[in-house]
């Protein structure tokens, strides 16, 4: 059976580097990996479902002397918001108190399940990672960061059913979050379901700016070969 994960360059999901930074960098489609987590960059009273950068262009925070302690940021609102700022600056410490704190205060409870999960996970602590999502989940069924966050514990896990229902509903959720079509275009490939496979993918070129688009058109050639291979052997001689 052809399988998506033959690309050239490609990793298994065990291969996968388990410490890479929540936000993947463009061109990681390039070297043929699954994106990776992603953080929630705003809470849920703020701007619409489509920003994620709540705080471009705004100066990052000094490093507090204790590193466990918040810093005060001229403009921040919360115990989240002010976590989400340490976090993206790499205060891991200070981001994970503000994070515990805003769970704590009922403040964002779910954005900040969410991101503490992926804290967690990039300390290594997968199981408590798997926890921090659940209890988003909890708290907002339809938290599509968490979905997709769980479908990539899943997929590291090498258990692609439940990672691909996650994915599907991140998906329903938040159609135009391009980095979930490709992720799924994998599971549904090494499911040997190469239609839905092809289908995902020409989602995610859609939405890819031109670089990725262009790889993107590269595994839908594999996939088409894939997916006639397929065919062809499960036609009558």
């Amino acid at each position: 059976m052809a399988k998506i994960l033959s690309f050239p360059g490609s990793p298994k999901p065990e291969e996968v580097e388990p410490r890479e930074p929540a936000l993947v960098p463009s061109g990681a489609t390039d070297e043929r990996k699954p994106f990776g987590f992603t953080r929630v960059r705003r809470t849920r009273r703020g701007p619409g479902p489509g920003q994620l950068d709540l705080f471009v262009g705004s100066t990052p925070p000094a490093v507090s002397p204790m590193g466990d302690k918040l810093l005060a940021f001229p403009g921040a609102t919360s115990s989240f918001e002010q976590a989400l700022q340490e976090d993206e600056a790499g205060h891991e410490a200070a981001a994970r108190a503000g994070y515990q704190s805003a769970i704590e205060m009922g403040d964002s409870t779910s954005d900040a399940y969410c991101n503490l999960g992926i804290l967690e996970y990039v300390a290594g602590n997968s199981e408590t990672a798997f926890d921090c999502f659940r209890q988003a989940l909890k708290e907002d069924q339809r938290h599509w960061e968490s979905h997709y966050n769980l479908g990539n514990l899943y997929f590291d896990a090498g258990q692609h059913d439940p990672s691909r229902v996650h994915y599907e509903v991140a998906a329903e959720i938040e159609p135009g979050f391009r980095n979930v079509h490709f992720n799924l275009a994998l599971i549904l490939a090494l499911e040997a379901e190469y239609g839905d496979a092809v289908d995902a993918l020409e989602r995610f070129r859609e939405l890819a700016p031109e670089e990725e688009a262009e790889a993107a058109e590269e595994l839908l050639d594999t996939l088409r070969a894939s997916q006639a291979h397929a065919e062809a052997r499960r036609s009558p001689d």
